[in-house]
This record gives C-alpha cells, sequence and structure tokens, in this order.
C-alpha cells in the first residue's frame, strides 16, 4: 500500500476533509486563507453570489473546496485554497450562464 493511499485512508477514516498534498512546486505555491480573509478579498461572494461562511464551510464539508483546518490559539480555523474557490466561482458563474441560455432559448 502507498504512503498518499495510506494518508488518504487516514483522513478519511479520521473524520478530515483535507486532502493530503505531495510536496510538489505547485502544490507549494497553493495560497490558504481563513474565512475572514476570503470574504475581505473576495466582496463578490456575499455580495454577487449570496454566499455566507457556513455556505463556504458546507462546500469544504462536501468536498467541493480543498482546505485544511488548523489549530489556532486553541480553534480549529479553516482555511480554503484561494485557487480552488476561484475554480468554484467560475464553475457556479458558468451554471448560471447556462441557465440564462436556456430561460432565453426557444425551447
Amino acid at each position: 500500500m502507498t504512503d498518499a493511499f495510506f494518508s488518504v485512508k487516514n483522513s478519511v477514516d479520521n473524520q478530515h476533509n483535507s486532502i493530503p498534498l505531495d510536496t510538489t512546486q505547485e502544490n507549494n505555491d497553493m495560497n490558504f486563507l481563513k474565512l475572514e480573509e476570503l470574504f475581505s478579498k473576495y466582496p463578490e461572494l456575499e455580495k454577487d453570489l449570496g454566499w455566507s461562511k457556513d455556505e463556504i464551510v458546507n462546500f469544504y464539508e462536501g468536498k467541493l473546496l480543498l482546505g485544511e483546518q488548523r489549530s489556532e490559539d486553541g480553534k480549529t480555523v479553516l482555511h480554503v485554497s484561494e485557487e480552488h474557490l476561484k475554480r468554484l466561482i467560475e464553475y457556479h458563474k458558468s451554471l448560471e450562464d447556462l441557465k440564462r441560455e436556456f430561460e432565453n432559448s426557444n425551447h
């Protein structure tokens, strides 16, 4: 059994939602932000998309977002991959575009 498989199995068995990452340059360049930082940097999350912090947590728990839980000052704090958040936003917008196209078509 490979180390990667063992790590993923342990993560699932322990109910962790973060994905073990190999030590590649691409993964080392990932930027993880706290929820407060995400909403400060991307105000459209709440303003345009109507997403709350609870919904971001749900996306993480549903494995739609890559993230990790870190211990800070005795609390567990969620950090979400900024790149994965951008991809989720793009996907959501593409679904909205398809919905508008369908509604405007002569079906």
